[in-house]
């Protein structure tokens, strides 16, 4: 099992690459929507920097405050108005925002012990029932960011064959 502090290497690396990899984009290119049912890279990012606070804070009510349920469900509404305020902000304060998360996610995860990873509750959701919290931070941090990453190079990729035909 990994400690909070390799899980922080790992996530900041994984955040950091939205913030360089948005930096060489056009604004038309991260605005730009591949159907009405796909996000944006806007939207995108900004549910990336919605997501690392909420699974983190999650685990600070674990471990902080002994919280005996955790997680959340697609329909969260932090989830939803991160997302749907993407058209309304400035790509700029979502690439300032994402370097915020990524302090924050450092600054939550690099105290965490091994054994506190090893602490088991209850999600909110039945489906996943008990489980440690290495299972958050590797499921709902490590593998949602992965995700999102493959999310975003395919947005790239779908815009670039967009352009040329």
């Amino acid at each position: 099992m990994k400690s909070g502090q390799e899980y922080a290497d790992k996530i900041a690396g994984q955040l950091q690459f939205f913030i360089d990899e948005s930096a060489s984009l056009q604004e038309e290119q991260i605005r730009w929507k591949p159907s009405d049912q796909e996000w944006s890279i806007m939207e995108l990012l900004c549910h990336v920097e919605e997501f690392p606070l909420y699974f983190t804070g999650e685990l600070e009510n674990v471990l902080v405050h002994h919280a005996e349920k955790w997680g959340r469900n697609m329909q969260h509404q932090g989830r939803l108005d991160a997302v749907a305020a993407a058209d309304d902000r400035q790509v700029e304060d979502v690439i300032n925002g994402i370097h915020n998360t990524k302090k924050t996610t450092i600054d939550r995860l690099q105290n965490v012990k091994e054994h506190e990873l090893n602490i088991e509750r209850e999600h909110n959701i039945p489906k996943f029932g008990t489980k440690p919290m290495s299972f958050l931070v590797e499921h709902f941090l490590v593998e949602h960011l992965e995700t999102h990453k493959n999310q975003f190079q395919r947005i790239i990729t779908q815009y670039q064959n967009r352009q040329e035909h």
